[in-house]
């Protein structure tokens, strides 16, 4: 593959354990990569295995999610959304794709069937990771700016309650939204 300005795609993993021990994973082997856009941050995967959504920080107001075929592990579209695409989490039936919106306070909500935006909706400062329940009745969203959570009533489009969290706990490293409940 020659070398272009794009980056390419890459997933790795630390383990942390027992109290700040950190184990090092096994070693890895690049089997294959992917072109993506610009400042890939995250990677959501369908509830098939089948597809992979990359969000792209550096694609402000466009080309901010990659969809990739997983078989082929190539880019098979984009979805345009407005702002600044940070995270995303697919819900549990695979119709729809909840997008974090840094700059613009906001989730956006995407109807995989035809990957378009049907909702925004609002939440705290600069929302960056999400996380939803198992039956997908919660998102939550860790709003980097504001330490606060989001706990968002998806179906309702809106805001069902704030969490703080302390000053000095940094809530992009929101891991279950058990945690919370």
């Amino acid at each position: 593959m020659a070398p272009r300005a794009s980056l390419a795609l890459s997933v790795l993993s630390a383990l942390t354990v027992g109290a700040g021990a950190l184990a090092l994973p096994p070693a890895l082997e690049v089997q294959d990569r992917s072109l993506t856009g610009s400042l890939p941050k995250g990677v959501a995967v369908s509830p098939d295995g089948a597809t992979l959504f990359v969000t792209h920080f550096g694609n402000a107001n466009g080309r901010s999610v990659g969809v990739y075929d997983v078989a082929a592990l190539r880019r098979t579209t984009t979805i345009d959304l407005p702002g600044v695409a940070v995270e995303s989490v697919v819900s549990p039936d695979g119709a729809r794709l909840y997008v974090s919106d840094f700059l613009g306070d906001a989730i956006h909500v995407v109807r995989l069937s035809d990957r378009r935006r049907i909702r925004t909706i609002s939440a705290g400062h600069q929302p960056k990771v999400l996380a939803l329940s198992a039956d997908g009745a919660r998102l939550f969203a860790a709003n980097w700016g504001g330490a606060t959570v989001s706990e968002i009533d998806p179906a309702a489009g809106r805001v069902v309650a704030t969490h703080r969290v302390r000053s000095e706990e940094h809530t992009s490293e929101l891991q279950s939204p058990c945690n919370l409940v």
